[in-house]
């Protein structure tokens, strides 16, 4: 029954197309599905504020699991956030006294209502959804708040890389850190704490069955959800191997050719339009 499927969707490289907007067709396919009895949520590593406008569009009415799992909220009850976990600040301040800040090019942290940057350059900002936010600029080190739902990085020189995940992975067993691919950019990510343990407690909250729920996405923080969900689906325009190897199938099409719809119509038997 489609009543009992629970759809997640990721942004980037998934639902949006290279240009970060969602095709009419696609669009227009997920509004019908969710007028079916279909529950779609998107869950994206993105903060809230940069995931509202695309559930918007669509016109979902269903949770929203950001921040990478991070944070589970229902933008229908006035942004209540159901579940939250909080990197500590301090992990940000070990780093810095470990490698010094001639070591980044930028640093950024923030909360659910402000970003800090450590320079008013260009650098990771182009990455920064500023919009409904306040933003600030200075020391990084001077911040009070003792937690904060994310921190980029951005190194120098690329050779770096290896030894800052070796000592964030030998001061922490909670939190880790990982490159963007192809960029000197790392983010904090939690060991135990990704999109999928959030779309577990999503899936309690609709009262659904892990084999009714099925995830897309084409990141390696999408591979939790791809791979333990009912049915993981990687996105054939994914550049990582090993999620296209934990997924169950491959979708049809990419990001740019309405590969998440095209990809839904045959895993929920719906051949309009394929």
């Amino acid at each position: 029954m489609l009543k009992d499927t629970l759809v997640i969707i990721d942004l980037d490289g998934t639902l949006l197309k290279d240009d970060k907007t969602i095709s009419n067709e696609t669009l227009t396919y997920l509004k019908s599905l969710q007028d079916k009895g279909v529950k779609i949520c998107l869950a994206s590593g993105r903060p809230y504020r940069a995931v509202l406008p695309y559930y918007n569009q669509i016109g979902l009415n269903t949770l929203i699991v950001c921040y990478n799992g991070a944070m589970v909220i229902d933008p229908k009850q006035n942004d209540k956030i159901l579940y939250q976990v909080n990197y500590p600040l301090e992990l940000v301040f070990d780093i810095v006294d470990k490698f010094g800040k001639q070591s980044f090019l930028n640093i950024m942290v923030e909360t659910f209502k402000d970003v800090y940057f450590e320079k008013d350059v260009p650098s990771l900002q182009t990455y920064t959804y500023k919009n409904g936010i306040n933003v600030h600029y200075g020391d990084i080190t001077k911040l009070t708040n003792k937690h904060i739902l994310g921190a980029l990085f951005e190194i120098k020189n690329g050779e770096l890389s290896k030894d800052i995940l070796k000592f964030v992975g030998s001061i922490s067993e909670d939190v880790n850190i990982r490159f963007w691919a192809n960029t000197n950019i790392a983010e904090f990510y939690f060991n135990q704490i990704n999109k999928y343990t959030s779309i577990q407690q999503v899936a309690k909250i609709y009262n659904l069955k892990n084999e009714n729920i099925i995830c897309i996405g084409d990141a390696q923080n999408d591979m939790e959800m791809i791979s333990k969900a009912g049915i993981g689906v990687a996105m054939k325009n994914s550049d990582s191997p090993i999620v296209k190897h934990t997924a169950d199938m491959v979708s049809l099409d990419t990001n740019n050719n309405d590969g998440v719809r095209k990809t839904l119509q045959l895993l929920l038997h719906d051949n309009s339009n394929l």
